[in-house]
C-alpha cells in the first residue's frame, strides 16, 4: 500500500454476497510505516450488477485516531454520499491530486486514463505560451522616467513586472482550462462487462476437512469479533480475554446481542439511520445464528466434555434468535428490507450521460493541437528575445517566473476549488463515479471472462491463518514510544512555531530602533541643556536662551543646528501656561482662556504682527497632546511665540519678549519645543524644555529627548514579512485560543499559561492598534510640516504614540520569551523548576502577599517621616523604590539618621529584620523544600524520557548507534491478524 493509493482486489466467493451492511477491516501492525488511513471502500458484485460505498474516513493504527487496528463500517447511503461535506471534501482532495496540472505529474492515479505524458506535454505548452505572452509585453524599450539601473548581484521587483505576470496570467486562463481538459474528451476504448451468465472463477473448497466443531467454533468467533467492533453494541469492553470454548462464545454472544437489543430503547440523534441499521444488523444476525442450534444439537455430545454447556449454548442461541425476530420499540414492523447498494451503471448509460466527448480518434489531433502551440510559442519566443537588451531581458524572465508561480500556486487551486464547488455544491453530483476507475475494471473483468481458468498474479490461499480474522479482544494499548514520539513531535513543533513567532517579532522591534538613539540623544542633551538646570528665575532663562539655546540651534549651514549635522524641522517655539485672573496662586489646572493685550494689559490695543502673542491658543485648535511634568499634566494649549528658523527673527522676538514681560511671574510653566532631524542616521529628536512654578517662585526644570525613526526603508523588505509573518501567527493563535476557550469555558482562566496566552494576544493586537495610529500621525505631521517648512510642527504626540508602542513591544517581547519556559519542558531541569513552581503557587502567592503587606506599609510610614525633608521619600513610590533598594544593598543610611536617629535607625533594622530575615528566608526555604518534594517523585522524570526519544530519533539520523527505549510488552497474539 502506498499514500494515496488506489487498490483493487478481486474476490472469488462461492455464493453470492447478498446485501452488504457493513464491513470490518484489520491488519497486523506491521511494516516500517504501520498507521493506515483508510477513506472509502467500494465493493463491486459483478455478477448482482450492484456496489456499496463504505465512508471510512479512519486511521487503522495503534497511535492514531481511535488507536484501533480492528474496525467496522456501514456502509453508506444515499443521502450521505450526497451530503455537500462529504462531496466538497472528498472532490476537493481528489481534484487537487487529479486536476491539479503540475502536481498531478507526480501524484496522478494509475487508473486514471489522462496519462503523465499527456500531463508533461500540457505542462509544456503552458510554459512555453506563458514565455510568449510575456515576451509580447517587453517587445517595446520602457519610458526613459522609468528605467531604472540593473543593481548587480539583486533581482528588483518592479511595479510593471508585478502587472505583467498577472495580465499574462489572466490571457493564459482560457488556454490554461482548454489544455487541461484536451486529453481528457478523448474516450478510451470500452470493453463491456461480462454477461451475466459467464461463468466466472470460482472460490475452491478448502482442501483439509474440518470438523462440525471447529466450524460452529470459527463462525462464532468471526460474529463476536464483529459485533465487538460495530458502534451498534454498547458494551465490547465487558468481553472476556479468553474465549476459545462454544459455551463462552455464545455468553459472550447473548451479550453483545442483549446490549444491542438495550440500544433499540435509547433515542438516537437521527432515529431513521439508525433504525435503519439496527434492522439490518437484526437480519444479518438472524440470518448468521438460524443454522447454529441446529447444528449443536447435532453434534455427537458423548465426545464432549460438557455436553450440558453445549445444549444450553443451543437453547440460549435460539432464544436469541427469538428476541431478534420481534420488532423492536422504535421500529415498524413493516420496515422494508431495501439496502444501501447502487446499481453499476452500464457503458451505453455512461456514455449517454457524458455527451460532450470527442472521437476515439481525435487523440492524434490532440497530440498534434499540442505539439502546434508548443513549436509555435517556442518559434515566436527565440523570435522575440532577440531583439531584446539586458535589462527588457530581465524584466521579462522574472515576469515570466512570476507568471509560472502564479499559474501553479494560485490560477491551477482557483480552477480546482471552482470546479469542486460547481460539480459538488451546486450539481450534486456523484463525484465517486469515476469513468476512467469504471473502464479499468471493465478491462480487468472483460479479461477475465475470457479466461477463467488462468491463475491471476497474487492469487492468494485463504487457508493461510493469516487471512484469518484477529480474535475478540480489547484493542491493545498504545505503545510507550510511539506515544512518546507523537508527543515529542507536537511538543518540537510548538517549540519551533514559537520561535518563529519570537524570531519574527524580534526583527519588527529591533527594525524600529537604531543602536544611534543614545548618541544621537546625548548630542543634542549636552548642547541644548548646558547651564539649563541653573535656572531659577526669569533672568536665568533669559541668560540660558541667549548663551546657550540659540547657539546651539545656529550651525554654519541655514536649517542646520551647531553640530552641523542635524536640521532644524521649521520653528523653534516659546509656549507658557498662565492661570486665571481670579487664581491668586499660580496653578495651572484652570489655565487662562482669555485674551490680552501687549504687557498683559485691557484686550483691543493693537501692537501690529504681535498680536497673536497675547491671545490664548486652545489645545484643540492646536492639535496638540498634554505634557506630564513633575508636579501635574499640562494640557497642550496657551500662548505661544514663534522665534523663526535664523538666528536674526530669534533674537528680536526674544528682545521683544523680555521688554514686553511676556514672561512674569504667573507664568506657571514654559515650555521650550523643537524638532531636529540627523540624515546620516535617520533619526528625528523631538526636544521639550519644561520650567515649572510649584508656587515658591523658583523653576523646576525638567528636560525630554525623545528619538523616533519615522522612515524606515533601510529594513523594508525584512519588516514587511516579519510583519507579515508575525501577523498570521497571530491569527492562528487566536483560532487555537478560541477553539481551546470554547472547549475549557471558565476553567479557561484557572491555568496560567493560558493566561499568558491570551495576554500575548491582547498586547499583540493593542500593539497592531497603536501602529496604525503611529503611521497615521507621522503621515499627518509630515504633510504639515511639506506645507509650511517656515512654522512649527508638533511631533510631540508621534513620539509619544512611538514610545507606547515601544513599551508595547517590549512587555511583548517579554512574554514571548517567557513562554519558551514553558515550551522547554523537554528539558529535565527546565521540567523540574516549572514543576516545583506550579506545585508551590500557593504558597509563594501567599508569600508575595505579606512582602506586599509589610513594602507598603514601611513605605507609607517613611513617606510621612521623611518626605518633608528627603528627596527619596517624596512620594509613595519613591519611598517604595527606596525600601526595595534597602532590601537588595542600595541604601543611604546616613541621610535618615541624621535626620531621626532614633526612628531612622529603628524603621531600617525592623524592616530588614521582618522582610529580609523573615519573609524572604520562609519564602526560599519553601521553594527548596517543594524542589526537594518534586526532585524525589516520579512525576519529575516523566518528561526526562522524552529527552531520550528526541536523543534516540536524533541519533538515527546521524546513523549513530543508540540503545533503543525499552517497549511495554504486548500480548503477540492480539497483534496476528491479516488484512481483508
Amino acid at each position: 500500500f502506498e499514500r494515496g493509493g488506489l487498490d483493487v482486489f478481486l474476490v472469488t466467493t462461492r455464493s453470492s454476497l447478498g446485501e452488504l451492511h457493513n464491513i470490518r477491516l484489520w491488519h497486523d501492525n506491521s511494516g516500517s510505516s504501520p498507521s493506515w488511513y483508510v477513506r472509502q471502500v467500494v465493493v463491486s458484485d459483478v455478477t448482482a450488477r450492484r456496489k456499496w460505498h463504505f465512508l471510512c474516513s479512519a486511521w487503522l493504527a495503534a497511535d492514531l485516531g481511535d488507536c484501533q487496528l480492528d474496525q467496522v463500517f456501514p456502509a453508506a447511503s444515499r443521502s450521505e454520499l450526497l451530503s455537500s461535506r462529504h462531496l466538497f471534501c472528498s472532490a476537493l482532495v481528489e481534484k487537487v491530486t487529479h486536476d491539479h496540472l503540475w502536481l498531478s505529474v507526480l501524484t496522478r492515479c494509475p487508473w486514471d486514463p489522462f496519462t503523465r505524458l499527456q500531463r508533461l506535454a500540457c505542462c509544456l505548452t503552458l510554459l512555453l505560451c506563458t514565455m510568449v505572452i510575456n515576451i509580447m509585453f517587453w517587445r517595446d524599450p520602457p519610458e526613459a522616467g522609468n528605467q531604472a539601473a540593473l543593481q548587480p548581484g539583486r533581482i528588483l521587483l518592479t511595479w510593471r513586472e508585478l502587472v505583467t505576470s498577472v495580465q499574462t496570467a489572466l490571457i493564459l486562463l482560457p488556454i490554461n482550462l482548454l489544455v487541461g481538459r484536451i486529453f481528457q474528451l478523448v474516450p478510451l476504448h470500452e470493453l463491456p462487462l461480462p454477461p451475466t451468465g459467464i461463468r466466472l472463477p470460482r472460490a475452491s473448497a478448502p482442501p483439509r476437512r474440518v470438523s462440525p466443531l471447529t466450524r460452529i467454533t470459527q463462525e462464532l468467533k468471526e460474529t463476536v469479533g464483529f459485533l465487538s467492533r460495530t458502534k451498534l453494541c454498547l458494551e465490547p469492553e465487558a468481553l472476556p480475554r479468553e474465549m476459545d470454548s462454544v459455551p463462552e462464545l455464545v455468553h459472550s454472544l447473548c451479550c453483545l446481542v442483549g446490549s444491542h437489543l438495550r440500544s433499540r430503547g435509547v433515542e438516537p440523534a437521527e432515529p431513521c439511520l439508525a433504525n435503519e441499521s439496527s434492522h439490518h444488523l437484526s437480519s444479518h444476525l438472524s440470518h448468521v445464528l438460524g443454522p447454529l442450534p441446529g447444528q449443536l444439537r447435532a453434534l455427537d455430545l458423548g465426545k464432549l466434555c460438557n455436553p450440558h454447556d453445549y445444549l444450553q449454548a443451543a437453547g440460549q442461541l435460539q432464544g436469541l434468535l427469538e428476541q431478534l425476530e420481534q420488532p423492536g420499540p422504535q421500529q415498524e414492523p413493516g420496515l422494508a428490507r431495501g439496502g444501501r447498494s447502487f446499481p453499476i451503471a452500464e457503458p451505453q448509460v455512461q456514455k449517454a450521460t457524458i455527451p460532450c466527448r470527442l472521437p476515439r480518434e481525435a487523440g492524434f489531433v490532440c497530440w498534434v493541437t499540442v505539439a502546434a502551440a508548443s513549436l509555435a510559442s517556442a518559434y515566436f519566443t527565440v523570435l522575440l528575445s532577440l531583439k531584446l537588451d539586458r535589462q527588457r531581458a530581465t524584466s521579462w524572465v522574472v515576469s515570466m517566473l512570476l507568471s509560472l508561480l502564479q499559474n501553479i500556486f494560485i490560477m491551477q487551486p482557483l480552477k480546482v476549488t471552482g470546479l469542486t464547488l460547481l460539480f459538488s455544491l451546486v450539481l450534486k453530483r456523484m463525484l465517486w463515479q469515476d469513468k476512467g476507475k469504471e473502464q479499468q475494471l471493465q478491462r480487468i473483468l472483460a479479461l477475465l471472462a475470457r479466461c477463467p481458468y488462468v491463475a491471476l498474479p497474487g492469487s492468494r490461499d485463504w487457508n493461510d491463518p493469516i487471512y484469518q480474522p484477529p480474535c475478540p479482544r480489547p484493542a491493545p494499548p498504545r505503545r510507550g514510544r510511539t506515544w512518546k514520539e507523537k508527543k515529542l513531535y507536537t511538543q518540537l513543533g510548538e517549540i519551533v512555531v514559537q520561535l518563529v513567532l519570537l524570531a519574527s517579532l524580534m526583527v519588527v522591534c529591533y527594525t524600529e530602533r537604531s543602536p544611534h538613539e543614545l548618541y544621537f540623544n546625548e548630542a543634542i542633551r549636552k548642547s541644548v541643556t548646558r547651564n539649563f538646570y541653573h535656572i531659577h528665575g526669569l533672568a536665568d532663562f533669559y541668560r540660558w536662551a541667549r548663551g546657550t539655546l540659540l547657539p546651539s540651534l545656529e550651525g554654519p549651514q541655514p536649517g542646520f543646528i551647531a553640530d552641523g549635522n542635524a536640521l532644524l524641522l521649521g520653528s523653534m517655539r516659546l509656549r507658557q501656561l498662565r492661570p486665571q485672573p481670579q487664581h491668586q496662586l499660580c496653578s495651572c489646572r484652570l489655565p487662562d482662556a482669555g485674551g490680552h493685550g501687549p504687557g498683559w494689559g485691557p484686550p483691543g490695543q493693537s501692537s501690529g504682527a504681535q498680536d497673536s502673542l497675547w491671545v490664548n491658543h486652545g489645545a484643540e485648535s492646536l492639535g496638540e497632546y498634554p505634557v506630564w511634568g513633575q508636579l501635574t499634566l499640562y494640557p497642550g494649549g496657551g500662548y505661544l511665540a514663534h522665534l523663526g528658523t535664523n538666528s536674526s527673527s530669534a533674537h528680536s522676538v526674544l528682545r521683544y519678549l523680555e521688554q514686553s514681560r511676556w514672561l512674569d511671574g504667573c507664568s506657571c510653566a514654559i515650555f521650550v519645543e523643537f524638532t531636529v532631524y540627523n540624515a546620516n542616521v535617520n533619526l528625528f529628536c523631538v526636544v521639550t524644555l519644561l520650567l515649572e512654578t510649584p508656587g515658591t517662585g523658583a523653576f523646576l526644570p525638567s528636560a525630554e529627548l525623545q528619538s523616533i525613526r519615522l522612515d524606515s526603508s533601510s529594513g523594508l523588505t525584512q519588516l514587511a514579512c516579519a510583519q507579515v509573518t508575525y501577523l498570521l501567527l497571530l491569527l492562528c493563535h487566536i483560532w487555537v485560543q478560541g477553539r481551546r476557550l470554547k472547549q475549557q469555558k471558565w476553567r479557561y482562566f484557572s491555568s496560567q499559561r493560558n493566561v499568558l496566552d491570551i495576554s500575548i494576544i491582547l498586547i499583540s493586537l493593542a500593539a497592531f492598534g497603536v501602529y496604525i495610529k503611529c503611521r497615521l500621525l507621522q503621515t499627518s505631521v509630515m504633510e504639515k510640516y511639506h506645507q509650511d517648512r517656515s512654522r512649527f510642527v508638533s511631533f510631540y504626540e508621534t513620539a509619544q504614540v512611538a514610545s507606547a508602542l515601544t513599551y508595547l513591544l517590549a512587555f511583548l517581547v517579554a512574554l514571548a520569551t517567557g513562554k519558551l519556559w514553558h515550551l522547554l519542558r523537554l528539558n529535565p531541569r527546565m521540567h523540574l523548576i516549572s514543576s516545583t513552581l506550579h506545585r508551590a503557587w500557593q504558597e509563594v502567592l501567599g508569600f508575595l502577599l505579606v512582602l506586599l503587606v509589610l513594602l507598603a506599609g514601611y513605605s507609607m510610614t517613611c513617606n510621612l517621616l521623611f518626605g518633608w525633608s528627603i528627596l527619596n521619600y517624596k512620594t509613595f513610590f519613591s519611598s517604595s523604590v527606596t525600601i526595595v533598594g534597602l532590601l537588595i544593598g542600595i541604601f543611604n543610611y546616613d541621610t535618615v539618621i541624621n535626620l531621626d536617629p532614633v526612628l531612622g535607625s529603628l524603621l531600617i533594622t525592623t524592616s530588614v529584620i521582618s522582610m529580609l530575615y523573615v519573609v524572604i528566608n520562609l519564602f526560599v526555604s519553601g521553594l527548596l523544600t517543594t524542589f526537594s518534594e518534586e526532585r524525589a517523585s516520579a512525576r519529575a522524570n516523566k518528561e526526562e524520557s522524552m529527552t531520550e526519544v528526541m536523543l534516540l530519533k536524533l541519533s538515527g539520523l546521524l546513523g549513530i548507534k543508540q540503545r533503543a527505549l525499552p517497549l511495554p510488552r504486548l500480548d503477540g497474539a492480539a497483534e496476528k491478524a491479516g488484512p481483508v
